[in-house]
This record gives C-alpha cells, structure tokens and sequence, in this order.
C-alpha cells in the first residue's frame, strides 16, 4: 500500500503543472488539483523562466489551487514587471482570488 501511495503522489506531482517554452513565450498550465506539493516544482518553472519574456498562467483545467501556489504565483506576479516579463492569467476566478497586478491581463 505504502509503494502504491508513492507512485500515486509522484504522478499527481508531475502532471499537476506544466511548463512549455516556445522562443521566449512560456505556457504555465495548471493541470488539475495543485497542492502545496507542487510549490517546489512552481518554484523550478517560475525560475526557469527568463528575462524579457511572455508568460500565460492557464487555470482553465484546475479544479483547486491551493493557497500556498496562490502566493507563489503573487510574488512571481508582483515582481514580473521588474525582470520585463509580461504575464497574462487564463481562468483563476472561481478557484481562489488574487490580487489583479499591472502587468497582467485576466481573460475569462
């Protein structure tokens, strides 16, 4: 039961979020239910992206976000600006609030 928990977890970690890269526009795709378990892995994507670039933050799959990825996606929105990064989030009404930024475009 105990190996089976771990491949249950380990498959739910991977496939919850999803970065893609195309040039210097990147996709964040958050796939079903994101769990304070995947903050570490948001936290991977989030540096991974670069400097002058485009990123869509999609939500439309999620069906809950936890509050803990809610305030890392804040804090990589809150300083995007900083580092040029334009950000445009796709579908978070209904899952959680968070604050509107200027650098970011809410379509629903």
């Amino acid at each position: 039961m105990g190996i089976g928990l771990f491949f249950v977890i380990k498959a739910n970690y991977h496939a919850a979020i999803t970065l893609i890269q195309d040039g210097s526009h990147y996709t964040l795709l958050l796939n079903k239910d994101v769990s304070f378990l995947n903050k570490a892995l948001l936290r991977k994507f989030i540096l991974h992206i670069q400097d002058n670039s485009t990123v869509t933050i999609d939500a439309g799959k999620a069906k809950f976000i936890d509050q803990d990825i809610l305030e890392t996606l804040e804090d990589f929105l809150s300083t995007a600006s900083d580092d040029n990064i334009s950000v445009e989030v796709i579908d978070l009404y209904g899952k959680e609030k968070i604050k509107k930024h200027e650098s970011m475009v809410i379509v629903q």
